[in-house]
């Protein structure tokens, strides 16, 4: 339950929760869902204050489209290996941990995860991954392919699977 606050020409709405007296906020931008932060403050400054502050913070998220409940882990994974990829195009150094990350991103975070949103992804799920990574080999999807390709020092290598 909360009381009825006034919406502010920022764009959210501050108001006080009826349960137990604190600030809280509401955001809604156009295209998202509506979002509700707790402030936890009984100070109104310094609750205008964290609101200006979760209201510009959520707006960036929006604008990058990283927002909770809209990002899946797919796309998330491929922006991350995008930054890497750029870093190791500008720095030769960083070559290998990228091509490593891309090894280990795509082959088993990708299919795992896939387009569940990030949101989800909670202590148990990772669990879960663990499990399903201890036998990807022996039991899982990996039993199957008989060739792992990866290059080493510039030459394409073709390994025996498992």
């Amino acid at each position: 339950m909360v009381k009825r606050g006034r919406k502010r020409k920022d764009g959210y709405t501050l108001y006080r929760r009826s349960d137990n007296g604190s600030f809280a906020m509401r955001i809604s931008l156009p295209g998202h869902l509506q979002f509700r932060f707790g402030l936890g403050t009984f100070d109104e400054t310094e609750a205008k204050a964290l609101a200006d502050e979760k209201f510009l913070e959520t707006k960036i998220l929006a604008k990058n489209e990283l927002l909770p409940g809209v990002a899946s882990f797919d796309v998330l994974a491929g922006a991350f290996l995008q930054v890497m990829a750029t870093k190791a195009e500008n720095d030769p150094s960083r070559l290998k941990g990228y091509r490593y990350s891309k090894g280990v991103v795509e082959r088993y975070l990708v299919r795992f995860f896939g387009r569940a949103p990030v949101t989800v992804i909670q202590h148990k799920q990772l669990m879960e991954y663990l499990d399903w990574r201890s036998t990807y080999w022996t039991e899982g999807p990996g039993v199957g392919e008989k060739w792992i390709y990866y290059q080493r020092a510039g030459i394409s290598v073709v390994s025996a699977g498992a």
